[in-house]
Order: C-alpha cells, then sequence, then structure tokens
C-alpha cells in the first residue's frame, strides 16, 4: 500500500523536494519512510510526509513535504493537527515557503530560515 501511494505521489514529491533544494531524492525519501523515521498520511488526492521530533522542549509533528491537491493538503493537514494533539504533541509545525503561511489556518510566522549554498 505505501508503495502504491509513494507512487501515486511521485512527481508532486519530486517537485517539492526540488524547491525543498533537494535536500531528499525520492530513494532517500522512501528508505526514511520504511526505517521508521518519516511518516505518510495520504488521501486520494494529496499526501502530506511528516517526522515527530523534539524542538527544542517541546514535542511537534512537523511536515516535511506535501504534494496533490491543495484542499486536500490543508484537509490532511487538519486531520494531522487532530492526531498530533491526540496523541501528546505540543503542536505541529511546517518548515516551507513563505507561501504556505497563506495556505494553513492558525499558524504563525516565529522563523525565518536562511540557506546558503556552497558551489562545488
Amino acid at each position: 500500500m505505501l508503495t502504491n501511494v509513494l507512487t501515486k505521489f511521485r512527481s508532486d514529491l519530486e517537485k517539492s523536494m526540488e524547491k525543498g533544494l533537494n535536500c531528499l531524492d525520492f530513494d532517500k525519501l522512501v528508505k526514511n519512510i520504511e526505517a521508521g523515521n518519516l511518516f505518510v498520511m495520504a488521501s486520494e488526492s494529496a499526501v502530506i510526509v511528516f517526522e515527530k521530533k523534539f524542538f527544542g522542549n517541546k514535542r511537534v509533528v512537523n511536515t516535511v513535504l506535501c504534494g496533490g491537491d491543495l484542499n486536500e493538503v490543508s484537509s490532511l493537514q487538519k486531520e494531522l493537527e487532530v492526531d498530533a494533539e491526540k496523541n501528546g504533541a505540543d503542536g505541529v509545525m511546517i518548515i516551507g515557503r513563505k507561501g504556505w503561511g497563506k495556505v494553513f489556518d492558525g499558524y504563525k510566522d516565529v522563523a525565518t530560515v536562511y540557506f546558503k549554498e556552497f558551489t562545488k
């Protein structure tokens, strides 16, 4: 089942990874999911990849990647929030481009991530 979900949304996930500076490629994504480092929530038309981690003293669920229909991604994110709270998380965070702040309700901008890529 997981393979089917990832295959179905592969193109969307690869586009998202590309915009995220290619910190992951599809094979590494699959390996991290299989190893239990990343988790997947999906519907018929959208997918969210997330991780469970500590952010300072806070136990959080961090949305890492998403793809598919934007309205459905938003609905999935709300489901993820409910599930995270029910399972003891202190909150949910998204490290993403500024545009995501317009998509999800109730999130506040708490940091800006700067990245300098070295040429090789």
